[in-house]
């Protein structure tokens, strides 16, 4: 595995400062994870990321030199969602950001199949883009707790011990992205990007 150094002007483009690549193909299994943005030092624009979590390894995951930062993950019109497990083939770079910060990054080949489905599908998060609230509906397991972040990791919004299966939250954030993160009992996570629409009722 080869070391490549990158200065980000831009969640959705990297920018490489040289072009060193992988020699060979590596396959990485893992379940699908959002998170903030690895790279931290300026200039890199706070953002979210999609990575596949291997034995506690994140591996942002990268197509046309892009990270990629949005749920569902769709390849070869099949939809991955967050927590589903899947098993990918591509070039794995370690990079680190101008304060020695390092990361991994997985430049997709192919991703070969679903391992398995956590059925993510029970939680409804409506509508995104929101406008004034955010309805959070589980048709199986009963929220806990519920905690908004900015993308630059700032709380916005917590509540805990909800122990409901609907929640409505008032969207009045000035931010126009954020992260929703939904905790259920039995410790399950999800996390979902929330657009905030430019549109007023």
């Amino acid at each position: 595995m080869k070391k490549k150094y990158f200065i980000s002007v831009n969640i959705a483009f990297l920018l490489l400062c040289n072009n060193v690549f992988s020699q060979q193909l590596d396959t990485i299994c893992g379940k699908l994870e959002l998170s903030n943005n690895p790279c931290v030092s300026i200039p890199c624009i706070p953002g979210v990321v999609l990575n596949v979590v291997q034995n506690e390894t994140y591996y942002v995951l990268v197509h046309n030199n892009s990270w990629i930062d949005e749920l569902p993950f769709i390849w070869n019109s099949k939809s991955y969602n967050e927590g589903d497990s899947i098993k990918i083939i591509g070039f794995v770079y370690q990079k680190t950001d101008s304060l020695e910060n390092s990361f991994f990054e997985l430049e997709i080949s192919n991703v070969l199949s679903s391992i398995l489905s956590t059925k993510n599908n029970f939680v409804n998060i409506y509508p995104n883009p929101v406008v004034n609230e955010l309805y959070i509906e589980s048709s199986d397991q009963l929220i806990k707790d519920i905690f908004i972040y900015s993308i630059n990791g700032i709380l916005l919004f917590r509540s805990n011990n909800i122990n409901q299966f609907t929640y409505i939250i008032p969207y009045n954030f000035s931010f126009q992205q954020t992260l929703c993160h939904v905790y259920f009992n039995k410790d399950h996570k999800i996390i979902r990007k929330i657009i905030k629409s430019n549109c007023h009722e």
